[in-house]
């Protein structure tokens, strides 16, 4: 019998991504984060090391979230709201990943 890792479904997305939809957001915005969830997915090995789920840094989504609100000028009211969706800090000292790019934070 080979040790083969099994990779379970389980992402970020439904849970953020229906945590945004009730806040009935702008398009742009809903597609800007999805997108970055999709480029920023990578596997973390569980239990025994063999399964794996596929996870996204929850401090980089968080500050890629808040650079996005600004970028669509979304209002101040909803984006403090988008912001405390996800809990911890953004980024990591100033900075967060977006694929292989090291962006700062403003």
């Amino acid at each position: 019998m080979t040790n083969q890792i099994q990779i379970h479904a389980y992402e970020p997305r439904p849970n953020i991504l229906s945590k945004l939809a009730k806040l009935a957001l702008p398009q742009q915005f809903m597609e800007k984060i999805y997108s970055y969830i999709e480029r920023n997915i990578f596997l973390k090995l569980i239990k025994d090391k063999s399964q794996a789920i596929e996870i996204c840094c929850p401090a980089c989504l968080k500050a890629h979230i808040k650079k996005t609100a600004v970028e669509v000028k979304l209002p101040s009211e909803v984006s403090r709201k988008v912001f405390n969706i996800t809990n911890g800090n953004a980024g990591h000292m100033g900075y967060y990943l977006d694929k292989d790019k090291l962006i700062k934070l403003d």
